[in-house]
Order: structure tokens, then sequence, then C-alpha cells
């Protein structure tokens, strides 16, 4: 019995480890920040990503990148949601989905060619996230 135990807890915490690969941003764009210094890095997902996340409490950056590479330049973000930190897990979900936001020195995004952005992180449980990458236009 404490075999068949220990077997179903080492296969539950592998299906808790996947990595999920469904799961896209819709839109992603940036602002101006008011003091003109900033960039507001705007991330709009769909409910079930927003789910995954705070159910899963997936830990993750809003991570900006230039488009078409792997890595090449990244810059990890802090994410907000709703004027307080993603990583909370308190936010609200409706059917339109959450944006999740960030800021980053104006700077830093003009060392861009062409930015893109993702969602990437992980949880305690081994849960994984990896987004698609969106390009960046200042609206």
């Amino acid at each position: 019995m404490l075999l068949k135990s220990i077997l179903l807890a080492v296969l539950l915490s592998g299906l808790n480890g996947c990595l999920r690969d469904d799961l896209k941003i819709e839109h992603a764009w940036m602002t101006l920040g008011s003091d003109n210094e900033t960039v507001i890095v705007h991330v709009m997902t769909a409910p079930d990503v927003a789910k995954y996340i705070r159910e899963r409490q997936i830990y993750f950056s809003i991570v900006i990148d230039e488009c078409g590479t792997d890595g090449v330049k990244r810059f990890p973000t802090e994410p907000f949601v709703q004027s307080t930190r993603a990583s909370d897990f308190h936010y609200e979900i409706d059917e339109s989905g959450v944006e999740f936001t960030s800021g980053s020195p104006k700077r830093i995004i003009a060392d861009y060619k062409k930015p893109c952005v993702l969602l990437e992180g992980g949880g305690y449980t081994g849960a994984r996230l990896k987004t698609n990458q969106l390009p960046l236009e200042l609206r």
C-alpha cells in the first residue's frame, strides 16, 4: 500500500510540473508613463491564462525580448494587475480577460530594434508558464 501511495504522489507531482504551451497572450502594447522616462507594458490575456496563473500561483515575469529571437536580449519585469502585484494572486477575472502591466525605463526599451513581450515563470508545485511572444508597439 505504501508503494502505491508513493507512486501516485510521484505521478501527480509530474502532472503538476507540466509546462503549458497553449497559454497565449491576446494583445500587448506599451504606453509612456507620466514622467516621460518610463514605459508601461500592457499584456492582455484570456481568462483561462489568468485563472491558471492565479490557481497554480505562478510567479512570473513580463519578459521583454528582441522579436524573433529566443532569449538573446531578455529583460524581465515585475507584473502588476489591478494596481497590485500579480504575485498576490487576489485579482478578479472577467470574461474579457486580465490586463497585466509592468514598468520599464524608457532607455531600456530604446535598446531594442523590435521589442516583443512574453509571460514566463513557474510555481512551487512545479507548474510552468511560457506564453507566445508578441510585438510591442507604442500607443
